[in-house]
């Protein structure tokens, strides 16, 4: 119900809530049939663009096709299970580890 209200109106909510003992911020989001949650940042993790005066380089049509073409030969289709949480798996391994030293 949510989700589809959030599509039709054409809206997003944002929302608050807190995750190993700090303090998040998102964005609810229809995908779908689904919420989608995604995590925003506070202003004071935020570096204003124009405050890092980056040099304007001009680019040759050139340049600009060498980097086209580098994208088009590196694009493949995004398949999530060739990446894992290393996290997980390490902190996986230190409480197997844990609970194999367990003494009763």
């Amino acid at each position: 119900m949510l989700a589809r209200a959030l599509l039709e109106m054409d809206m997003q909510g944002i929302c608050s809530w807190t995750m190993r003992k700090r303090s998040y911020i998102g964005a609810l989001q229809a995908g779908g049939k689904a919420l989608r949650l995604n995590t925003l940042r506070y202003a004071d993790e935020v570096i204003a663009a124009q405050s890092l005066e980056l040099p304007d380089i001009p680019l040759s049509e050139k340049e600009l096709q060498i980097g086209s073409d580098l994208i088009d030969r590196l694009t493949t289709s995004f398949e999530p299970q060739k990446f894992t949480n290393e996290h997980q798996i390490k902190l996986q391994k230190l409480i197997d580890k844990k609970a194999g030293e367990k003494k009763l």
